[in-house]
């Protein structure tokens, strides 16, 4: 059965940094994995004005992120087992994962249809113009990032309560970049939806049912932390609340692009790197580290990392383009995807018991700093 809601405080549209809040629910069913949908329509103008085509004003945004790249932050919330997910940098998170596991070309894939997805920053602005001069909004349907999914098994809303799934939009000049941005360049949702799937909850105990039946089911859970890259070494160590946690990723952004309307602050870069070196430390396990010092052994560990099971658990069978170590390197507009990870393999890390440390050398200057932004790909299960 196909359930639909709005947003809880519903409005004509939804301008950057605007907080939206959607309520799940279904008495005696079951949310069906890896159903939810966001769907509505995007629109961008200057002045209120569609967005001009000229060699002196340019509009761009990050074609592998697509409609993704207006989402700041996203959390997961239940009202009988509390916070389950929140997602900081949502939008940098899904580029972090989703340049390891597609390529280019898949920008231009059925697949890829409603997500405003583009293989060349030149080719997002006659999708951001729209159809016409008198309607420029865009329609658009996304899968979102987060724990519902990225799940293996339904999960019982009369164990959950309500599930409430909040966004946070994020602000224009971190979602568009180039020459034409400016104090009076925008953008706006509006029509919004959430779509998704439920099944009757044979395990409620009523009217007969089964209530021996305790299903579980295990989801994927992201993390995310920003540190400043601003010498020749980074090092950091540190516990994350994943107590199941599968692989590790790093990406590089220079502060510089942050700061500027110009540059695409999606756009992670190769800090010309020396080495790297991960580590995990605890009281039984003493510290163990796994060192990096050839680009193609970052790039390998990257892909592992990045097309962990745990990534790929609602990816269709077929028709999926995975990047590999081959393609990777063509993927890269020289600074546009570029990231450092590592894959646990068949193990699972408890890092609230376990310090997981980062150390990398490379030719950054204070002059020039970076943010580094980690990402923690765990699992949960309910």
């Amino acid at each position: 059965m196909y359930k639909t809601v709005l947003p809880r405080a519903s409005k004509s549209n939804y301008p950057a940094n605007e907080l939206i809040d959607f309520t799940l629910y279904s008495q005696d069913m079951m949310y069906v994995a890896n159903s939810l949908r966001l769907s509505g329509r995007v629109s961008y103008n200057s002045a209120g004005a569609r967005l001009a085509i000229g060699p002196e004003t340019t509009y761009a945004y990050d074609g592998i992120c697509g409609v993704h790249t207006t989402i700041e932050q996203l959390s997961v919330e239940t009202t009988n087992a509390g916070m389950i997910e929140t997602i900081n940098d949502y939008n940098r998170t899904y580029k972090a994962i989703h340049m390891g596991t597609t390529s280019r070309k898949n920008c231009l894939g059925g697949l890829r249809d409603g997500l405003a997805l583009a293989p060349a920053a030149r080719m997002t602005l006659p999708i951001m113009r729209g159809g016409s001069a008198s309607s420029f909004s865009v329609p658009f349907s996304i899968i979102p990032m987060c724990c519902l999914t990225a799940m293996e098994g339904n999960l019982s809303f009369n164990n959950t309560g309500q599930i409430i799934v909040s966004l946070r939009l994020a602000s224009v000049l971190s979602v568009l970049y180039g020459s034409g941005v400016d104090a009076d360049t925008e953008f706006a949702l509006s029509d919004l939806q959430m779509d998704y799937m439920v099944t009757p909850d044979l395990s409620s105990g009523l009217n007969g049912k089964d209530s021996s039946l305790k299903p579980t089911c295990e989801m994927r859970v992201l993390g995310s932390v920003k540190q400043i890259f601003d010498s020749s070494t980074l090092s950091f160590s540190m516990n994350f609340p994943q107590k199941a946690c599968n692989s590790v990723i790093a990406t590089f952004v220079p502060i510089t692009a942050m700061q500027s309307g110009i540059s695409n602050q999606f756009a992670c870069v190769q800090p010309s790197l020396y080495n790297l070196e991960f580590s995990l430390s605890d009281s039984s396990l003493g510290l163990i580290s796994y060192r990096l010092d050839s680009l193609e052994d970052m790039y390998r560990n990257y892909l592992l990392a990045a097309q962990s099971p745990l990534n790929t658990i609602s990816t269709p069978a077929t028709g999926h383009c995975f990047s590999t170590l081959t393609n990777f390197p063509l993927m890269v507009d020289s600074t546009d995807c570029f990231g450092i990870g590592i894959n646990f393999g068949t193990q699972y890390v408890d890092l609230t018991q376990t310090r997981f440390g980062l150390t990398v050398s490379s030719d950054v200057i204070n002059g020039n700093p970076h943010y580094c932004y980690v990402v923690i790909i765990g699992l949960q299960t309910m």
